[in-house]
This record gives structure tokens, sequence and C-alpha cells, in this order.
């Protein structure tokens, strides 16, 4: 994109040197540039609209505890724009800490606290923190799949 600017900028510099090729190369870079843009608009609202199905048919299924051995499980899940990975740590049938190992979103780091009710409920499917409810199930999902293996 830069390159046809560029391109489009020296054009129209050396209009006088280049002649009537000028014209030509100048429309040239604009159909190219308006090409380029309306491709990432395009890519951008299907990027936005396949966020917002995995979201959508996000379920948060809770999980039986008492069938895990004490130990640290891993687990993580991604939508696109929002990712988690989080450690848990059960320790005699119940969930004794959670770790936050890493967490990608553009708003929802509010949501970071919800490892906490998850601990103190005893329950992977806890209500979810307010302007945060995408992370929120991100997280959630992510210490799911850590206690059932996925």
């Amino acid at each position: 994109m830069i390159f046809l600017i560029v391109i489009g900028i020296l054009s129209y510099l050396l209009r006088a040197k280049i002649g009537k090729k000028w014209i030509t190369i100048h429309r040239l870079t604009a159909i190219l540039i308006f090409t380029c843009l309306v491709t990432h608009v395009v890519i951008g609202f299907q990027s936005l609209a396949s966020y917002k199905q995995a979201i959508s048919e996000t379920e948060i299924e809770n999980v039986d505890f008492s069938n895990l051995a004490d130990g640290t499980y891993i687990g993580s899940y991604d939508v696109g724009y929002v990712y988690a990975k989080m450690e848990v740590i059960i320790r005699d049938h119940k969930i004794d800490n959670i770790k936050i190992l890493e967490h990608r979103t553009e708003q929802g780091e509010k949501a970071e606290c919800i490892a906490d009710s998850i601990v103190a409920q005893q329950s992977v499917k806890v209500d979810v923190i307010s302007s945060a409810t995408n992370s929120s199930k991100v997280i959630m999902k992510a210490v799911e799949n850590a206690l059932s293996g996925k």
C-alpha cells in the first residue's frame, strides 16, 4: 500500500518528464490503492463476523472435579480477537489456584478477575464480567479446556 502511494506521488512529481504516460500511471495507481482498501475492509468484516460467530458458539460446561487428580492443568482457547491460556491447580479435588499465563484482548482486561470467581465458587461456569463478556467467556472456556484435557 505504501509502495503504491509512493509510486503515485513520484509519478505526480515527475509528470513533466514522464509526459502522457503520467495519467495512465496515476490512474492505475489509484485503482490499485482503491482495490487494496476495499480488500482490507472486506477482510476486516469477514474476520469480525468469524469472531462474533466463534463467541456466540462458545458454550461453557461445568467440569466434575471429583475425577481429577491433583496437579497442574494447562488449557487455552482462541476466538481470534481474544485468546487466553490458563494454568489451573487442582488439590483435593478442588480448584486451588488459577493463573493467567496469557490473555490477548483489546479491552477485556477487566475479565481477568474472573479467575478468582472460578476459584471462590468452585465452578467453571460463573457470571461474566460486565463490559468484558467475551474475554470472560474465553477465560472460562480456557479453564474448562484445561480441566477436560482439550
